[in-house]
């Protein structure tokens, strides 16, 4: 159920002070080495889970907009950035692996059907047994299937799991559509396949169609992008740019960010390019920063699986906001997240090798 916040301003300062001060306690030199290293792809899905998790609490579970503004105005650039990071991921990944299709496909869904088969395991048990709530046979089946074509907050089993039929499909077709060879024509079409799976969506009514329209230049964006950084020195980035142009750049990405952010046109045409323009400032803002963010680290190293288990447990299984000021009990909530993305990200791990075992 919704939550009713008192005083939002107040809470949000108050959770402002406890966040920034953990965000710039967790700052730490980058590695050398390279352009676009691990760790900024780690912070990256760290930012894009947590402007998620905020928007979800913001303008969902709080009755009061303005409770955690704007840290949650930012959510649809948190999930371009993870469209864009898993596209150029896939595109380094198979340049160095160049796997068949068949291997593709047990490797990465392997990845990703693992942790989500034991969210929905617990859920819909959770559910049935502590809240008497059953769904339909066939909304049961398609959600294993990764099979989401709406995304009501209030009303589907998991509303955020609407991106994964969305990147799914991605997946599907990437092992036949990029070629190393032509890594631009390859991001082309696999523009224009979002383009026509969109439009396929919308023909067939369903009802998250106007997300894949939101969505759908980022993952090609991610693989042009990893075409880039395969052509340029493999250098770390204080050896390409001086520090007089370096940081003075690096605060103006960040500060076309933050306009960006609060500023992102929703609701109107240019939604979507306001918001990968401001994802890509922010990207290149990092990385010319040359810091990484431990705490962003942490929470990108699960971001998956917290993506998998925010909404739910806070929205039909609260016990924080009903106790604690909210301020604390988000923070609280950050905290719990990040335990149970480890814990089920472990017990995935294990399926995985005991399935593996199993098929050897």
């Amino acid at each position: 159920m919704q939550v009713l916040v008192a005083n939002p301003q107040l809470q949000t300062a108050l959770f402002s002070v406890i966040f920034l001060a953990a965000l710039l306690l967790s700052i730490r030199k980058a590695e050398r080495g390279e352009v676009f290293p691990a760790s900024l792809t780690r912070d990256l899905k760290g930012f894009a889970i947590l402007t998620v998790v905020f928007a979800h609490i913001g303008y969902g579970l709080s009755s009061n907009n303005a409770f955690l503004w704007p840290f949650s105005t930012v959510a649809g650039v948190g999930v371009n950035m993870f469209l864009f990071v898993s596209g150029l991921g896939l595109v380094i990944s198979q340049d160095r692996l160049n796997l068949k299709p068949l291997e593709f496909y047990r490797r990465r869904f392997g990845s990703l059907l693992a942790p989500l088969w034991i969210m929905l395991a617990v859920l819909y048990a959770a559910d049935y047994f502590l809240l008497h709530k059953s769904y339909p046979a066939m909304t049961v089946v398609k959600s294993f299937f990764g099979v989401y074509t709406s995304a009501d907050l209030y009303r589907d089993p998991n509303s955020p799991l609407w991106y994964l039929t969305f990147l799914f499909s991605y997946y599907l077709v990437f092992p036949f559509i990029y070629r190393k060879r032509r890594a631009f024509a390859s991001a082309v079409a696999m523009l224009l396949f979002g383009i026509l799976f969109t439009a396929a969506a919308k023909l067939i009514a369903v009802e998250t169609v106007w997300l894949y329209v939101l969505h759908c230049v980022a993952f090609p964006l991610g693989m042009a992008a990893a075409m880039v950084l395969e052509r340029i020195p493999k250098k770390p980035i204080t050896a390409l740019l001086p520090a007089s142009i370096r940081l003075p750049l690096a605060l103006l990405l960040v500060g076309a960010f933050a306009y960006g952010a609060v500023h992102s046109g929703v609701g109107h045409w240019q939604e979507q390019f306001v918001s990968v323009m401001t994802m890509l400032a922010l990207i290149e803002g990092l990385a010319l920063l040359n810091v990484r963010f431990g705490l962003l680290g942490l929470f990108g190293a699960y971001s998956y699986e917290i993506y998998l288990l925010h909404w739910p447990l806070m929205y039909r299984y609260d016990f924080a906001y009903k106790k604690l000021p909210p301020y604390l009990a988000t923070a609280l909530y950050l905290g719990i997240f990040l335990v149970l993305g480890w814990a089920l990200q472990r017990l995935a791990l294990i399926f995985e090798k005991k399935k593996h075992a199993a098929v050897c």
